[in-house]
């Protein structure tokens, strides 16, 4: 120590000791009866928080007694594109839970709410496991890694080991989206599959239901299952089995072939292949790959999709019909129905001022009534033109050409059967892209038998200029005051 500090040093002592000996009172000797508030012992402090421990066997939690908060894992998985390496991460995460926090409402049916979310500030793509841990002040005690151990989902602890606790441990199941780390699955770990409320039965025989709702599943082929009240669910992968929905709401769901089904009163959804469907009374939604399908009384909207060969029949109300494949036929009833037809379906509107959307290919009548037709496709289409039937009425055809380039096309755009001059409209011009009507002209077939429109369009992208032909079969006198450039 160099001189100076030492000088320094001992000053401060001389100083302080003068201090003392002119202004300080003298000190008080202590009384060796005076035990204080806690008797002479150190105060008890509370027993909170929580440990982890890996064993050999699993894993050892201990909670303290004064805790108020609880225990809980979190099997958390996330996953990537990547088909070599699909789980990226796949571990139990085990937490202490702050006292209030309440996960009780999860369930099967609400598995894609992850708590937090809905109240997490930013995007949901950045709703993340760090977000969700601090959105409910979560503390992490230990992790076990799964990848590899098989998959458990009815007894998850069992990936784990033997988990070791003072207190339950409550079990839940998170899942981040395989595009990204964002959560979008949360489950109870005893969580039930449940649709409406209800979990599945299966029957394997002719099987009545209740008032309640119920979901009933035929397991045999050739039986009968029978919602009766309830907003039922009632499905079979089996063949030849007949769904009745009964009164309510119902879902009614086919895989099998030739099923029966009859939604019944209610606003039913009906889903099959192969089947025989009938929506009854109600408001129903209707959807089949081949068979037929009537909606009955109400606004019904049905739909046929694939190659099989379907027909649709809205019945009474203002119907919705969207048919297709090859000899598939959708008819509107009464009502002001909209029918669309695609991949050489034909469409009949009926009586009503019905719209009907007239794919490349497919034919469409209008029926009774002013309906407007829009044919909105490719200028080469392969498929060929659409035909349009405007039947009685002031019809609007509405006639907008896609991509209209390099000239004349092979075939023409559309073939209207009947349209009349005294009352009939026709609309022409593009669909969303990048040219427009340039001239229209009309030449009447010297026999009477046509009128082809040529539409002429400006160029396209730098490509020389396009010319749609729309024939009117059997049509004269069509003049500019019966076409629109819109």
């Amino acid at each position: 120590m160099g001189p100076l500090i030492v000088v320094a040093l001992l000053s401060g002592l001389i100083f302080g000791t003068d201090l003392l000996e002119d202004d300080d009172p003298p000190l008080a000797e202590a009384d060796p009866d005076d035990t204080g508030e806690n008797g002479g012992e150190e105060p008890e402090l509370d027993d909170t928080g929580a440990t982890f421990e890996r064993t050999d066997d699993g894993v050892t939690l201990s909670i303290g007694e004064d805790e108020t908060g609880s225990l809980a894992v979190i099997y958390y998985t996330d996953t990537e594109d990547n088909v070599a390496n699909f789980v990226e991460v796949d571990e139990a995460r085990f937490y202490l839970v702050p006292e209030g926090t309440d996960w009780s409402d999860a369930s099967w049916e609400t598995r894609g709410n992850v708590p937090g979310s809905a109240e997490f500030g930013g995007p949901a793509s950045e709703y993340e496991l760090d977000e969700f841990e601090e959105a409910f002040d979560l503390q992490l005690l230990g992790v076990v890694d799964l990848l590899g151990t098989p998959e458990n989902t009815e007894d998850p602890g069992s990936r784990v080991g033997e988990i070791t606790a003072n207190q339950p441990v409550a079990g839940f199941f998170l899942e981040a989206t395989t595009d990204g780390d964002e959560l979008v699955s949360f489950l109870p770990e005893d969580f039930v599959v449940t649709r409406n409320g209800v979990p599945q039965t299966p029957v394997d025989t002719d099987t009545i239901g209740t008032d309640d709702i119920e979901w009933l599943s035929a397991e045999v082929d050739g039986i009968t299952l029978n919602g009766a009240g309830g907003d039922d669910i009632l499905e079979t992968a089996r063949d030849d089995v007949t769904l009745l929905g009964g009164a309510g709401n119902d879902t009614l769901e086919s895989s099998g072939a030739n099923t029966i089904i009859d939604g019944g009163a209610g606003d039913d959804v009906v889903t099959a292949r192969g089947a025989t469907v009938t929506g009854g009374e109600g408001d129903d939604r209707i959807t089949i790959t081949s068979g037929a399908a009537t909606g009955g009384a109400g606004d019904d909207r049905l739909v046929s999709f694939g190659m099989g060969t379907s027909l649709l029949q809205g019945g009474a109300g203002a119907d919705s019909l969207s048919v297709s494949g090859a000899g598939s036929e959708a008819f509107g009833g009464s009502g002001n129905d909209f029918i669309g037809t695609s991949n050489g379906a034909a469409g009949f509107g009926g009586a009503g001022d019905d719209r009907m959307q007239v794919d490349s290919g497919t034919r469409a009548d209008g029926g009774a009534g002013n309906d407007v037709f829009t044919v909105w496709n490719q200028f080469r289409d392969p498929d060929g033109p659409a035909t349009v039937t405007t039947g009685d009425g002031a019809d609007t055809i509405n006639a907008l050409v896609r991509n209209a380039a390099r000239g004349e096309a092979d075939d023409i755009y559309l073939r209207v059967t009947d349209f009349d001059p005294a009352e009939d409209l026709l609309e022409v011009g593009s669909f969303q892209t990048g040219n427009r009507v340039d001239d229209v002209e009309i030449n009447e077939a010297a026999d009477g038998s046509h009128t082809d429109i040529r539409v002429s369009y400006t160029a396209l992208s730098g490509l020389p200029p396009g010319i749609a032909v729309i024939r009117l079969e059997g049509t004269t006198g069509v003049s500019a005051a019966n076409i629109a450039i819109v």
